[in-house]
């Protein structure tokens, strides 16, 4: 783990490889980078990433989408503002843009809508024990961690 900051949080003489716990997270370092940029900035900011990722995600029959077919589902956004966000989503490797132009959700797009999903599925008060179950089990997939046991 070549994290210079890292360090500042372990105790002096511990290095961050002798950590286990660490490894497992440095593994997922791809899922967990996605969720920094869906998180990263302000309350609007983020539900505007959100927003549209989900919103692409949602659509299974039409899993590709042309730029004017975006403008066009997202017509109640700035354009610019859109433009800044699918730019975002794209350079954090959360959509792709095919051979063809469409744009579709990336592997890590998929994991990332379907565990915010999950969670705001789980968000009613009934289901927070359920919900916070499930997404200690996402967690463990996510990093690799989940036996049959």
């Amino acid at each position: 783990m070549n994290d210079p900051f890292l360090s500042d949080f372990l105790a002096a003489g511990v290095d961050a490889d002798e950590v286990p716990e660490l490894a497992a997270l440095a593994s997922a370092r791809p899922l967990l980078d996605a969720f920094i940029t869906l998180f990263r900035g302000t309350e609007t900011e983020v539900l505007m990433r959100l927003l549209v990722l989900r919103e692409i995600g949602r659509e299974n029959d039409a899993p590709r989408w042309s730029p004017e077919q975006l403008r066009q589902r997202f017509a109640f956004l700035d354009p610019v503002k859109l433009e800044t966000v699918l730019r975002r989503l794209r350079g954090n490797s959360l959509l792709e843009i095919g051979d063809d132009g469409l744009y579709a959700l990336s592997d890590l797009g998929r994991n990332a809508v379907a565990a915010i999903g999950m969670l705001v599925s789980f968000s009613a008060a009934d289901d927070l024990e359920l919900g916070f179950l499930t997404a200690q089990l996402a967690g463990l997939a996510a990093v690799g961690s989940v036996t049959p046991e």
